[in-house]
Order: structure tokens, then sequence, then C-alpha cells
């Protein structure tokens, strides 16, 4: 079927030969509603092959990533829940309010299990007798929405790691988690403070 009009033409230029399969990304579409957002996938020549407009208005950073199964992960953006859609655009999962009352920003990250998911959300942090924008990261169970695991930058503040500030001083806006023999590391991007940190996950000891 030929695509919708709003779907963007995509142009593509390529430096010697093309290799690889199909690509995933966010789409903010110039010319229509400022804020509304379409998930594409191209393949190598650049056509369009998977178009799917976002349910709600969202900023440009959205965070999208394929899972098993045929299945794309998607939310962030100042406030989307987490979404899993198939490839026919049907919904199989979408997350409830945060449990810890923040609003989900940036990032969701699949989780150790095929049922779990990350998500990054803001949190209000204090110090020095005024509050703040802070940030904090939760594991989910995505049947029952529990928070399985967490850890808030307030715990860094209280011990002298990141410094307070006003407004939004940290911006978190990714987060990753490596796995390593002694324990799993979660990092994070803070971008407003121009720094990463990195988190013992067994302690929720920052360690740099």
């Amino acid at each position: 079927d030929p695509t919708p009009p709003t779907i963007p033409q995509v142009d593509l230029t390529v430096a010697g030969e093309m290799v690889g399969a199909y690509t995933l990304f966010n789409h903010l579409e110039k010319g229509r509603d400022p804020n509304r957002q379409k998930l594409l996938i191209v393949d190598p020549e650049g056509e369009v092959r998977f178009h799917y407009d976002l349910p709600y208005k969202a900023s440009g950073d959205i965070d999208v990533r394929f899972l098993s199964g045929g299945r794309i992960l998607y939310g962030g953006g100042y406030g989307g829940r987490p979404h899993i859609i198939d490839l026919g655009g049907n919904l199989l999962f979408r997350g409830s309010a945060t449990p810890s009352g923040g609003r989900y920003h940036h990032h969701v990250e699949p989780g150790p299990g095929e049922s779990e998911l990350f998500s990054l959300v803001t949190s209000q942090n204090a110090a020095d007798g005024h509050s703040f924008t802070g940030f904090a990261t939760e594991l989910l169970a995505m049947e029952t929405n529990e928070i399985l695991w967490s850890w808030d930058s307030q715990v860094a503040i209280d011990r002298g790691v990141l410094s307070p500030g006003a407004g939004d001083p940290f911006h978190a806006n990714w987060m990753g988690v490596a796995e390593e023999d002694d324990g799993d590391r979660l990092w994070i991007n803070m971008r407003n403070n121009h720094k990463f940190c990195r988190i013992f996950m067994d302690t929720g000891e920052v360690e740099w």
C-alpha cells in the first residue's frame, strides 16, 4: 500500500556500499503538529517500511528500540509511559502512572527479564532548605507495575556526590545497564551539569 502523505520522504546518501538491515527511529514532523511524532522503520534503500503515530503529544526525546519477537518498546518525551507494540501497530503493553509519582522522562530500557523494564523518571529532591527536580531509575514488573529496584538522585546529594541546585540542575536524559562479573552497573548521563555517574546496583553506591 502507498504510504500516507504525512509520512516523510527519506533522502538517503550513502558513502560506499550500504550494509545492514532495517533502521528504527523516531521522527518529529514539521509543518503539522509540532509535538506529534511517528515511529519509522526504513530499509537499506531508505524506503519507509513501517510507520506508527504516537498516541500522545511529546517532545523530541522519545526513546524507541526493538525487542525480541518483532516487538517495539517506546516511551519518554517528558511524560510518555512505556508502551510495547508489534509490527502491526497493535498495543501489547501500556505502563500505568509511575509507581513513584514522578514523570516518565527520556528513557526506557529492557530489563533483565522478559517482563521487566527500566525507566528514567523525574523525582523531587531537596537540600539546603529548598527543593528542585531530580531523577530516579526504576526497574518495573510489567505485569503488576511493581517497583523491583529503584535509585534516586537524592541518595547522591545526601552523600555529597552530586551538588544541589535550583530548577532542574541535572536533567538526566539517558541510562544504561552494564553487566559485570561482580555485579551490574547503572550508568546515567546528566545533561545540565555535563556529567555521567556509575552506580553499583547491589548497594546503590555511586562509584564514579
